[in-house]
């Protein structure tokens, strides 16, 4: 599906128990506008499948929903690759949220924000890899400020953080990937009540 339109939502999904499936999602850039890739709101049990999602103000966005799964393959070139506002119980099972290998230190075809949650969110739930946020120097893998958020997976190479965890009650498992964590340069915030767990990284340990 290829979204000329500078404003809107390529598609929209406000029923329970739907379904929506797209192979490969483009828009007309991420600072054409306010478009929104795909956006979901209202009552869940819906899963959602996005192979390749790109170029759009939001690539995802949850809106006053609850009780959905995303199954998300890739998500980049946007502002923000998931946004999530007033929404509860949402699962995220993504391959990658980010932009691709490079080593620019600012990449303007990569997300500002790979996933970012809003306060008036709670268990939002993300499993996949968030790595390659730079849009600009502040860009950040997760900005989360929900309560209850919930991530396993592995970040790598966002410009300020990697994770900004300015929530609440949020555990943050960190999973060791291509490069050390633990000297990876991006930062990780943890406010009051988070949690952050970096998982050392043991493959070249014999």
């Amino acid at each position: 599906v290829t979204y000329t339109a500078t404003s809107g939502d390529a598609i929209t999904s406000s029923s329970p128990r739907s379904s929506v499936k797209v192979r490969s999602l483009v828009g007309p850039g991420a600072d054409a506008g306010v478009a929104q890739g795909l956006c979901v709101n209202g009552q869940g049990d819906s899963r959602h499948s996005i192979g390749f999602v790109s170029g759009f103000n939001n690539n995802i966005r949850f809106d006053g929903a609850f009780s959905h799964t995303l199954d998300l393959g890739w998500s980049t070139n946007c502002i923000r690759g998931v946004y999530c506002t007033g929404s509860n119980a949402i699962k995220i099972y993504a391959g990658r949220i980010g932009g691709g290998f490079s080593s620019s230190a600012i990449d303007p075809e990569s997300p500002e924000n790979g996933v970012s949650i809003a306060a008036d969110c709670a268990n939002i739930e993300i499993h996949g890899n968030i790595e390659y946020c730079r849009r600009s120097a502040t860009a950040i893998g997760i900005n989360d400020h929900g309560v209850g958020t919930r991530f396993v997976g592995y970040t790598e190479s966002c410009a300020a953080y990697c994770i900004y965890a300015a929530g609440g009650d949020g555990y943050f498992d960190v999973l060791a990937g291509g490069t050390n964590i633990l000297t990876e340069q991006a930062g990780y915030y943890a406010g009051d009540t988070n949690t952050i767990n970096l998982q050392k990284d043991r493959k070249s340990v014999v």
